[in-house]
């Protein structure tokens, strides 16, 4: 089953991609992150890639699973979900 992956600022879906085949949420989390960090500058990604307990770490790369929806970033944001052939 494909995935739909979109990006929003704020309300207004500024890109929409599928990408085919059967990827597992966690290879479509690190697409998510990747396409993400292009909204950060060099710090905030380093912060980011931070072990969860160090100090300066942040969750702007965090990917969060909503009942299937995966969902990374602040503003711009994305999203994924799977999506019917």
């Amino acid at each position: 089953m494909p995935w739909k992956i979109e990006e929003y600022d704020g309300l207004r879906l500024i890109g929409s991609h599928t990408v085919s085949g059967s990827l597992s949420s966690k290879e479509v989390s690190r697409i998510l992150r990747q396409l993400a960090a292009r909204h950060l500058n060099t710090e905030e990604i380093i912060h980011a890639n931070l072990r969860v307990k160090m100090r300066g770490k942040t969750n702007l790369l965090e990917v969060k699973n909503d009942n299937g929806v995966l969902q990374v970033g602040e503003n711009p944001f994305l999203t994924a979900q799977k999506v019917e052939d």
